[in-house]
């Protein structure tokens, strides 16, 4: 089944799915890792992904090899300028091949507010980042058919004064992110993460009746 997916939640859905945690070692190539960036925001998986790197000129994006159909992603902000978020911004689309079984944002208290496929999440109370980096949010997908192909686009708020997804600190500041599309492009129009792939072009999507999953 040929599946659009925006997912936008309050805290949390389908808990009970979700067990990986990321595989943040899977993007070092020969010593070091050319994913990662300070204030980055990123794609992560679980280990039963296989990682590879197109290269900015060749592909615009990371792609990866899915070994087995279900599959745990994750959304983290690498190399943080904070030790906690008090909340994050960002638009955000997954085109392709597959179900949805669950998704989570973390944190304590997160408040979720979806506008179209853009998310604003808040915390009651802030998110601590761990070892370098902050892991917002995870999902668990089917790949249908298998291996299917699974693009992921991560943008600013739209119609916001935005230029690129961000975090806030707890004293208000807000903190711009780079995403891989955005760091090399300087536009979002390509995706920053495929599973099962490598396209550097984007099909226009359109996103009617999503809202209607937040009333």
């Amino acid at each position: 089944m040929k599946m659009i997916w925006l997912i936008f939640c309050f805290l949390l859905i389908f808990p009970a799915l979700l067990y990986a945690q990321p595989n943040l070692d899977a993007w070092i190539f020969n010593g070091f890792s050319p994913y990662t960036a300070p204030d980055g925001i990123r794609i992560y998986f679980d280990d039963s992904v296989l990682c590879g790197y197109g290269g900015p000129l060749n592909d615009p994006h990371f792609f990866t090899t899915t070994t087995v159909p279900e599959v745990q992603v994750y959304l983290v902000v690498t190399e943080p300028s904070a030790t906690a978020i008090a909340g994050w911004h960002c638009d955000f689309e997954m085109v392709g091949d597959f179900t949805l079984d669950g998704f989570q944002v973390l944190g304590g208290g997160a408040t979720v507010v979806a506008d179209e496929n853009t998310l604003w999440v808040e915390y009651d109370v802030p998110l601590q980042v761990t070892d370098n980096v902050a892991v917002l949010a995870e999902w668990s997908i089917t790949m249908v058919p298998y291996p299917g192909i699974v693009l992921f686009y991560i943008r600013p708020p739209v119609g916001s004064a935005y230029d690129s997804p961000g975090y806030s600190l707890p004293n208000g500041e807000v903190i711009d992110t780079a995403t891989i599309n955005s760091n090399y492009y300087g536009h979002f129009d390509f995706p920053c993460m495929e599973l099962n792939g490598a396209v550097s072009t984007r099909a226009e999507k359109t996103w009617g009746g999503v809202k209607a999953l937040f009333r």
